[in-house]
């Protein structure tokens, strides 16, 4: 091997192919899998949507107080359940979710869904950057002369939108820039981790070092510290005392990370086993807030160079900061060719990472099936862009945008909150079910599980309807009576230790399941991780459910159901529900999308029931009140 040999194989390495005997491709190395997962991560939402979430809350650096802790409590929970999940099942969502309970295999098909739901306008939306890069280079830049010419040039030549009911043809340019994108995604993943493994090394690196000059170049024009300072340089805790400015940033982690897709569990699947996921976890989550922080301050620099008072809350949100606001001002400084050609390529680049992962998704799900056992990867993922290409014929045409909108609203606002919810809860409240029903008894255990749900939600729901007051009394009133009765019914039937087993039971035996599975006991999950997902990031979630729920169905001033072909988004993001009820229901349903070789109804072992009285749980298990206090404080 010569020199420029060596150094490729360093850069770019190959994925670990096991598959030939009888084993499962894996990432090449540690680095590529925690670059794979940032590109899932970090996408168009980290450049264009994180600086509009910002400047609506008008709170400065306040801002970052629910950030965090919508970015520990939530984000990072979720994040670590699918990574540990995904590791140790060695296969997506349906396997993983699957083995917990069967009757939660209804979870992989619904986030394999919504995962290849987002993609199919995901890549329309990188057919609009490729117009927008190419266009770039024209001596005269078709969106400089203002703000009007440059949403002109968006909507009737790039888009050319028109009414739902005047759709009269498909926009031939579009197309064929969605049809580029689709074949890129395919190059990318359709030898799965062999191929994705070395493009991702281009596709993360490289946005990263552009985006560095774009930052540079943004805090660098004329008053561009009027903008920062609206970023960083006040602190108006004032504005936090309206539930929008919590509910936002919350909502923006938990979309920013890219979980409940499932590609996560995807991704972590072709970890080695004896991969440190936990550290893993807050090294993406970490990566990817770091990434958006920082991207922040090239936009900030740009609204105080564009003047704040011009700016407006419409030309700050994702589609008008990246395609219209962002190339008005990069339209009126100096090489002007040059900025919108580095930005939109940085655009591009983002985006490929983020569509190819919602495919591989999906496709994680359908190669590991016996059903499709038969199919190579390359025939699985050819026939999933294939599908793509061809519903450009929706999301390419005059009213694609229209389209677009609907199912992007709809999916991302209500059918992934769902989703991770859904998780949330069952990964915790249904795990070893029938061994936690024999220690405390049935009544007690739902009474006790379902409190976390039912409290917080009736309590906002009936907040948003009465008054706040109303709200948190029935709120905290129901969710403490059925924790109370709970109690009261597992201590007359096991005294305290009934008591310590409804509310640590099922935590305790999942964090040890985890760990004795993965990485043979030297990949810790602290107890902490089950305690927070089951006590603080369901009730939150269950919150925002009921909020979002609220602001599309309900609230007369922003009342999403009422938009354009909201109909189609509607039906889009129905088939998530549906689908884990249905799975529910029917727990085998889904039984043909499990892989050939799985023997194992129960990875973890939980079949047998043994009641209170009796605990032949393993040495590595046991632990007294001490020990469980100690975890809780890792």
């Amino acid at each position: 091997m010569g020199i420029l040999g060596k150094i490729k194989s360093t850069l770019f390495p190959p994925a670990r192919d096991t598959v030939a005997t009888g084993g499962r491709a894996e990432w090449s190395s540690r680095s590529a899998f925690i670059l794979a997962a940032m590109g899932s991560a970090v996408g168009l939402g980290n450049v264009l949507r994180f600086p509009g979430v910002v400047w609506k809350t008008q709170a400065g650096v306040a801002f970052f107080i629910p950030y965090l802790l919508g970015l520990f409590l939530v984000g990072i929970p979720i994040l670590m359940l699918e990574l540990v999940l995904g590791q140790t099942a060695r296969s997506g969502d349906l396997k993983a979710f699957g083995m917990i309970s069967r009757r939660l295999r209804g979870i992989g098909v619904a986030s394999s869904h919504a995962a290849y739901s987002v993609s199919l306008y995901y890549n329309v939306i990188i057919g609009y950057i490729i117009l927008y890069f190419i266009n770039s280079f024209r001596k005269n830049l078709p969106w400089k002369g203002g703000f009007e010419q440059s949403e002109s040039y968006f909507m009737n030549d790039i888009t050319k939108t028109v009414n739902a009911w005047e759709t009269e043809y498909i926009n031939g340019p579009l197309w064929a820039a969605g049809l580029a994108a689709w074949a890129l995604v395919y190059l990318c993943i359709w030898k799965g981790v062999l191929s994705a493994g070395k493009v991702i090394y281009v596709c993360m690196l490289l946005p990263t070092l552009f985006l560095i000059v774009l930052v540079g170049r943004g805090v660098s024009l004329p008053n561009a510290g009027r903008g920062i300072k609206l970023y960083f340089g006040n602190f108006d805790a004032a504005q936090l005392s309206e539930g929008r400015n919590w509910v936002e940033p919350v909502s923006h982690i938990f979309f920013s990370l890219s979980i409940a897709f499932g590609t996560m569990t995807a991704y972590a699947s072709y970890n080695s086993p004896m991969a440190n996921v936990v550290k893993d976890c807050f090294i993406i989550a970490f990566a990817n807030s770091s990434f958006e922080i920082l991207a922040a301050f090239s936009v900030f620099g740009v609204i105080g160079f564009l003047d704040p008072a011009k700016i407006s809350s419409s030309l700050v949100g994702t589609f008008s900061m990246g395609f219209m606001t962002f190339p008005v001002a990069l339209a009126e400084i100096p090489g002007a060719q040059f900025w919108c050609a580095l930005f939109f390529f940085t655009l591009f680049l983002l985006g490929v990472t983020s569509a190819f992962s919602l495919v591989e998704t999906a496709s994680t799900t359908l190669k590991d099936s016996r059903w499709l056992q038969k199919y190579s990867a390359q025939a699985i993922a050819g026939g999933l862009c294939l599908v793509g290409v061809a519903m450009l014929g929706l999301f390419a045409a005059d009213i694609g945008l229209l389209a677009l909108d609907s199912v992007d609203t709809f999916i991302n606002n209500f059918g992934l909150l769902f989703l991770a919810l859904v998780k949330a809860w069952t990964s915790t409240n249904m795990y070893d079910t029938a061994e936690a029903k024999a220690r405390v008894g049935f009544v007690s255990l739902a009474l006790f599980n379902l409190a976390w749900l039912v409290g917080p939600m009736l309590g906002t729901a009936i907040g948003y309807a009465t008054s706040l007051a109303a709200g948190l009394g029935i709120g905290f009133g129901s969710w403490g009576a059925m924790v109370l009765v709970s109690i009261i019914l597992a201590k007359v039937r096991c005294g305290w230790g009934g008591v310590s087993d409804l509310i640590f039971f099922q935590i305790r035996r999942f964090q040890h399941d985890i760990n004795f599975q993965m990485a043979e006991g030297k990949t810790k999950l602290p107890l902490a991780h089950p305690f927070v997902l089951k006590y603080v990031t369901t009730p939150a979630l269950a919150i925002m459910q009921i909020v979002v729920f609220y602001t599309t169905f309900v609230d007369p001033t922003n009342k999403k159901v009422d938009m354009q072909m909201s109909w189609l988004g509607l039906i889009f993001t129905f088939i998530i529900p549906f689908v884990f009820i249905l799975g529910l229901v029917f727990p085998n349903m889904f039984e043909f999308l499990l892989p050939a070789k799985d023997e194992k109804v129960d990875m973890f072992g939980n079949e047998q029931v043994t009641g209170p009285k009796h605990d032949p749980e393993p040495e590595l298990y046991k632990q007294d009140t001490a020990a469980t206090a100690k975890d809780l404080s890792m």
